[in-house]
């Protein structure tokens, strides 16, 4: 059985023998995942699911994993965390499972370029400031809602020093730091988007690689998936916003301005509204796993 009470979902399993599992998560799609050793399913039960209803958390499903392991399955939009409340000599077993709290967790969003620096210019004449900042702004908002501080490097049309934007991040202290940009190329074919980090295993940042390349894997992961461009990959490279940031950065290339079908995207509103919603999903994974 699966209800809701407020922003949580519950669910109420029974078993003939005391309910014990293995919890842990996953991604592609991100879910939370209960296995039950020792239980063979009824058949009533077999392929049972229901919608959750919930902002964060979409649906629950059961099956029979293997011969011997019952698995129950929770599909969930961000991090989240669980309860267990065995009852009857454990063979019943409350679940109460809510999407993470993000309140008071502290990001800095980067919009790239700025003032007197356009940026790469599109062959529609597009500046990448301004596609960068728009989408910074989405993107702050959404997390703003979450409960999430977001520190903006600029809020407006300002010129802001690469160590200064690092520096700011770094004062705060924030706990992510993301920079906004659009890519470009001689070659106007090339579209797609891409995802950088400086994560060097010979530095004191060293010891933040698996964090770094972690953050920029779920950036690229969400933004392939919703603007359903090339995937372009995840590189590590030296740009001076990753190298001198103190927590875990990435960069993103959200699409070309070179590639004239992808100009004519970037400043589409909706396609900015879906690149700024799979930014912000990004940073709410890596800040709940």
């Amino acid at each position: 059985e699966a209800l809701t009470e407020g922003e949580a979902l519950l669910i109420e399993l029974r078993g003939t023998a005391p309910l014990a599992c293995r919890s842990f998560s996953l991604r592609g799609p991100k879910r939370l995942v209960f296995d039950f050793a020792g239980f063979i399913l009824h058949p009533v039960l077999l392929g049972w699911e229901k919608e959750a209803g919930l902002p964060e958390i979409d649906r629950v499903r059961l099956g029979q994993f293997q011969p011997d392991v019952a698995r129950l399955v929770v599909e969930i939009n961000r991090g989240a965390s669980f309860a267990a409340e065995p009852r009857s000599g454990g063979r019943e077993l409350l679940l109460k499972i809510k999407a993470a709290d993000l309140a008071g967790r502290r990001v800095a969003l980067d919009p790239g370029h700025g003032g007197s620096d356009p940026g790469a210019l599109g062959p529609g004449g597009v500046r990448e400031k301004d596609v960068d900042l728009a989408i910074a702004l989405q993107a702050a908002e959404i997390l703003r809602q979450e409960g999430v501080e977001v520190f903006l490097t600029r809020n407006g049309d300002q010129e802001i020093d690469l160590v200064e934007r690092a520096g700011l991040a770094n004062s705060i202290p924030a706990e992510v730091f993301v920079s906004i940009h659009a890519n470009a190329t001689y070659n106007t074919a090339i579209g797609g988007t891409a995802t950088y980090t400086y994560a060097p295993l010979n530095t004191p940042l060293g010891l933040q690689r698996e964090a770094r390349l972690y953050l920029a894997q779920a950036l690229q992961e969400e933004l392939v998936q919703a603007l359903g461009l090339r995937d372009a990959g995840v590189h590590e490279a030296n740009f001076a916003v990753l190298r001198y940031t103190r927590m875990p950065a990435a960069l993103v290339e959200v699409a070309f301005l070179s590639n004239r079908a992808e100009e004519r995207l970037l400043v589409n509103p909706e396609f900015q509204a879906r690149a700024a919603a799979a930014l912000a999903r990004g940073i709410d994974c890596f800040l709940t796993e």
